[in-house]
């Protein structure tokens, strides 16, 4: 192995442990946002839960309206409570 050889060896050893170190410290950098964002999320209702939402709170009122419908209500509709001629 000739000198020029070693050399380009060295410097190209030492170009890869920089690159590994920057890497490392972006990877925890990375890692680091992640975990504030993950904290903060756990704060507010998760992403999954559909509790937090307006369409589940609307679709949750149109049902307490279905509930409080007889059977005959609901089959015959609202406007038709009670029989014409009556």
């Amino acid at each position: 192995m000739t000198e020029r050889t070693r050399e380009r060896l060295r410097r190209v050893q030492t170009q890869i442990k920089t690159f590994r170190e920057l890497h490392s410290q972006e990877l925890q950098i990375i890692l680091d946002e992640l975990a504030d964002i993950a904290a903060s999320a756990g704060a507010r209702a998760p992403a999954g839960d559909a509790s937090a939402s307006p369409k589940r709170a609307k679709w949750l009122a149109e049902e307490q309206g279905r509930q409080q419908l007889s059977r005959r209500e609901l089959f015959r509709g609202r406007e038709r409570e009670a029989p014409e001629g009556s």
